[in-house]
């Protein structure tokens, strides 16, 4: 799906603990931040327990088992040309899920950085989802465009009007903890994340 799509207004719808333990130690240590320069120990040691939080969603089932369901609309993101893609996004508005909260689109502002607001999941050839990052949003309805943006992990977020043709009005910031981004960690894009496989 491209911007030269139907212009449309986005509205919600209703590895195992060992390797995720051992990821998130080596990450405490190799973690870097759009610039190239190591962020702090604090946003380092966050990371770290978000890896472990997510992981349980490398396989998409448990996903859904535990409410996280598509955006609507929900097309496989794509980028600038040369920038790389986004990819599926899930959000989650069930509060008896556990270790995540309901503060998406008009409800408190999320700015725990173990609770993400949204999973984001790349299309594979056989048909599987791959998680690749999480994103956190605050509508600008919650946290007004004319505001100091919000901060986690030491960034700041970005203002995210419209993309792909659908409207958004909100601040967004993507961490890309389960795939590499040559762009940065939190770079809208990632070049390595492809909708070549995406069924819309």
């Amino acid at each position: 799906m491209n911007a030269n799509h139907e212009h449309r207004t986005v509205r919600p719808t209703i590895l195992a603990a060992a390797i995720a333990a051992t990821t998130c130690a080596l990450a405490i240590f190799s973690v870097q931040a759009n610039d190239g320069e190591a962020l702090d120990v604090e946003a380092r040691q966050q990371l770290a327990e978000l890896r472990s939080l997510t992981a349980i969603y490398h396989d998409f089932a448990n996903a859904a088992a535990d409410g996280w369901v598509p955006t609507d609309p929900n097309p496989c993101l794509q980028g600038p040309a040369g920038e790389g893609d986004m990819g599926y996004h899930y959000i989650n508005f069930n509060p008896e899920t556990p270790n995540f909260i309901l503060t998406t689109f008009g409800n408190a502002p999320n700015l725990d950085p173990r609770y993400p607001n949204v999973l984001v999941y790349e299309p594979q050839q056989d048909g599987q989802q791959r998680l690749v990052a999480v994103e956190y949003v605050i509508p600008f309805e919650v946290w007004p465009d004319d505001a100091e943006p919000p901060v986690l992990f030491g960034q700041e977020f970005h203002q995210l009007y419209e993309t792909n043709g659908i409207t958004y009005n909100l601040w967004e910031l993507h961490v890309w903890v389960w795939r590499n981004n040559p762009s940065g960690m939190f770079h809208e894009w990632n070049p390595k994340v492809s909708c070549q496989y995406a069924t819309n």
